[in-house]
């Protein structure tokens, strides 16, 4: 009877070392082959903002940093621009590509948690003139524009603006110094019809971002469509400047605006992409329609 009790006894124990050692090996299995994701500022996710009409580009920088680091992940997420901090205060994206600083009504969401958050001036884009291709003028002076966006031209153009696009709305008012209350535009829903207004018409004029308007621009050289309006700087003796990549770098053109990185200190995957933008990913940029913030240095290689 005691040997029989031995035996039960020991095979029980049998029983107990073979499940530890087969769930031993279950869990050695799972962690080789689905590792934990650790999260560090090259590692984890990040559910990243901007306005809809910049996803592309957003897109890019993206993709090459997480081709430089493998273990982040970057959804790129477009909305109304007007909506962007709000949702990065409420915690739905962790970092946003601004075009333009805070506006005043932006703050004050960000004000009770300002520690909280950070930006970096990433890029230099700029508000450009988009006129039909067959329109008399394509060259303006600030002077021209204040007057047709504050209702005082009589050019014959009719100005029009994205009335969706609140925060580009309050750039034009800050770049050309007129007040809120006096910017007079025809209304148009959405970039896409602002383009196909112009196209229809050669005395509409329009205000756009470069990083926008450039893929319509580029897509116009196979077929009738928008062309970018030159700017004749006061005091210059008739000098004009086109927005290319170089009058933005060093701001010869006059209406230049930065593209802020905005995130959360705390989200470690976001400070990491903050450094990268303001570092290598600045290369991303110089290829590009728009600026970068800093040139990358190029080095020399001398060869004996």
């Amino acid at each position: 009877m005691k040997e029989k009790k031995l035996n039960i006894r020991f095979g029980l124990i049998l029983l107990i070392f073979f499940l530890v050692a087969l769930l031993t090996g279950i869990f050695m299995f799972y962690r080789d082959f689905f590792p934990e994701r650790r999260i560090s500022p090259v590692s984890g996710s990040i559910h990243f903002g901007t306005d809809s009409s910049i996803v592309p580009l957003a897109g890019r920088l993206s993709e090459m940093f997480m081709a430089y680091y493998t273990d982040v992940e970057v959804s790129v997420i477009g909305q109304p621009s007007d909506m962007l901090v709000p949702l990065c205060v409420s915690g739905e994206f962790q970092a946003v590509l601004l075009y333009g600083d805070l506006l005043p009504a932006e703050s004050e969401h960000v004000e009770k948690q300002v520690r909280e958050f950070h930006r970096e001036y990433v890029a230099r884009d700029a508000v450009v003139v988009l006129i039909n291709e067959s329109a008399q003028k394509k060259m303006f002076t600030l002077d021209e524009l204040r007057d047709m966006f504050s209702g005082r031209s009589r050019s014959g153009f009719t100005p029009c603006i994205d009335a969706r696009d609140i925060r580009f709305q309050h750039l034009v008012i800050d770049l050309l110094g007129i007040d809120s209350d006096v910017l007079t535009a025809l209304p148009i829903e959405g970039k896409q019809a602002v383009i196909d207004t112009i196209n229809a018409d050669n005395s509409m004029v329009a205000l756009m971002q470069l990083s926008s308007a450039a893929a319509f621009v580029q897509h116009s050289h196979e077929s009738s469509g928008p062309v970018i309006g030159r700017l004749v700087l006061d005091g210059s003796d008739g000098k004009e400047i086109y927005p290319d990549q170089q009058a933005l770098y060093t701001e010869d053109y006059p209406l230049v605006f930065p593209l802020v990185y905005f995130y959360r200190r705390s989200h470690q995957p976001s400070t990491g992409f903050g450094a990268w933008l303001t570092g290598r990913g600045q290369k991303v940029f110089m290829r590009s329609v728009i600026a970068p913030a800093h040139r990358p240095d190029r080095k020399i290689q001398l060869v004996d």
